[in-house]
C-alpha cells in the first residue's frame, strides 16, 4: 500500500491548474463554461483565504464536499497535465480531454439517467493513464488504456464505483471487458477501482494529528474494502487478469503542521496470481508492476511532489 501526501502549496497549485488550462486551449481543447472553469473560480477563492489566514470564512463560505472536489480535482488535473505536457501534440488523447471536464461540478449531482457520469469517469481513466506514464510506461492506446511492460500487453479497465449495489456488476463488468480485447496470452489485465464514492468520503475531510496518523486511516479504508470485496476478482474464470489497483482520494486537515489542509491519496495492488508453481510467471509480472507503479519516486511525481 501507498499512501502520498501532495507537496504542493495550493497558491502552486493553482499556478499550475491555470497553465495546464491554457495549454489545453491552445491544443484545442475549449475550457470555458466547463466544471474546469468553475473548479478554478472556487480555488482562486481558497487561495485567497489561505493567504489572509482567514480559513474559517472559508469552511463558512464552502462545505467541506464543495472544497473535497475541488481540492482533489485540482490535483488530479495537475497529474494529469505533469504527464501530458511534454507528449507530441499528435498524440495527445483529445477526445478524452474534451470529455474529462463535462458534467457538473459537484459529483453527487451526477446520475447514470443523465448521462453525465462519464466526464468524471474519463478523468479518472487519464489519471491512470498518468499514472502508468509517470512510472515510465508506455501507453499504447487512450480509448482503453492500455501499456506495455515485460513484453506483454495490459488493457486497463477503470471504474468509479458509485454505490455498494454495484461493485460487483463492475467488478465482472471489467473483467468481461478485458476478456474480449485479449488477444492471447501475451494479454494480461489490470483493474482500477476508484472507492471516493463507495466509501461515502466525497465531502469528508479527514482530521489527523500528522501525515501517518492520516496515512494509518486511509490504509485501513481501503484494507476493509479489500477484504469486503476481494473474492469478486480473486477467483474470475480469466486467469490473464493479474491484479486489482485500489484508488482513494481524501483531503485531511493535520494538526501538524499547524492545521495544514492537504490533498492526499492512496493507491494499493491486490495481487491475484498466487506464487505457487503454475502462476510464479504472472506472480513475479504483477508484483513487478506494482513495485514500478507505487514505489515513493514514481507516485510522488505523480503526485506532483
Amino acid at each position: 500500500m501507498t499512501h502520498v501526501f501532495s507537496g504542493l502549496k495550493f497558491e502552486e497549485e493553482l499556478r499550475i491548474v491555470e497553465e495546464f488550462g491554457q495549454w489545453l486551449v491552445g491544443v484545442g481543447v475549449k475550457t470555458h463554461d466547463t466544471r474546469f472553469s468553475e473548479m478554478i473560480d472556487i480555488l482562486r477563492i481558497i487561495v485567497q483565504h489561505y493567504k489572509d489566514e482567514n480559513m474559517p470564512e472559508l469552511f463558512e463560505k464552502y462545505d467541506e464536499a464543495t472544497l473535497y472536489v475541488v481540492l482533489t480535482e485540482a490535483t488530479a488535473f495537475v497529474r494529469i497535465f505533469f504527464a501530458f505536457k511534454k507528449t507530441k501534440s499528435h498524440k495527445l488523447p483529445r477526445t478524452k480531454f474534451k470529455e474529462m471536464l463535462k458534467g457538473p461540478l459537484l459529483p453527487w449531482n451526477e446520475s447514470p439517467d443523465q448521462a453525465n457520469i462519464q466526464a468524471r469517469n474519463t478523468l479518472f481513466e487519464l489519471e491512470m493513464a498518468a499514472l502508468f506514464k509517470s512510472a515510465g510506461l508506455k501507453i499504447s492506446s487512450y480509448d482503453d488504456v492500455e501499456f506495455r511492460f515485460k513484453k506483454k500487453t495490459f488493457n486497463v479497465q477503470c471504474k468509479r464505483i458509485h454505490s455498494p449495489n454495484m461493485i460487483s456488476e463492475n467488478v465482472s463488468g471489467a473483467a468481461t471487458q478485458i476478456t474480449r480485447r485479449m488477444q492471447g496470452s501475451n494479454t494480461k489485465g489490470l483493474i482500477c477501482i476508484c472507492i471516493d464514492k463507495l466509501t461515502e468520503k466525497e465531502g469528508w475531510i479527514l482530521q489527523a494529528e500528522n501525515h501517518q496518523n492520516a496515512g494509518l486511516s486511509l490504509d485501513q479504508i481501503c484494507r476493509d474494502f479489500i477484504h469486503t470485496n476481494n473474492h469478486l476478482w480473486q477467483n474470475l474464470v480469466n486467469t490473464n487478469i493479474l491484479g486489482t489497483l485500489i484508488i482513494m482520494n481524501a483531503i485531511a486537515l493535520l494538526n501538524k503542521p499547524d492545521s495544514l489542509l492537504t490533498n492526499c491519496r492512496q493507491a494499493t495492488m491486490d495481487i491475484i496470481p498466487r506464487n505457487i508453481i503454475h502462476q510464479q510467471s504472472d506472480y513475479r509480472l504483477i508484483k513487478d508492476l506494482s513495485k514500478k507503479l507505487l514505489k515513493p519516486k514514481a507516485i510522488s511525481s505523480f503526485c506532483g511532489s
